[in-house]
């Protein structure tokens, strides 16, 4: 594991935590506990100092690249979050 990282996706407010507008991932993280499985794996990295890199998703001002047709981001425009 000497080439190993971790990357973390995603762990967005904007799309996972049930009180944002655009929370569309919400049940699932909730469902399948991702905060905590993500938690641990982090904890493990650092334990094993792993690097970490987390990517957050964003776009420009106007969402032009943000698909309308996007399951996961077709509330990001209309409630202006990311």
């Amino acid at each position: 594991m000497r080439n190993s990282l971790l990357l973390i996706i995603d762990l967005i407010n904007d799309i996972i935590n049930p009180d944002f507008p655009a929370a569309n991932c919400a049940n699932m993280v909730a469902k399948y506990n991702v905060i905590q499985h993500a938690n641990t794996a982090i904890n493990f990295a650092r334990t094993n100092t792993f690097p970490i890199a987390h990517v957050k998703v964003g776009f420009s001002d106007n969402y032009k690249e943000c698909s309308l047709n996007s399951p996961l981001f077709s509330q990001v425009k209309a409630n202006n979050v990311l």
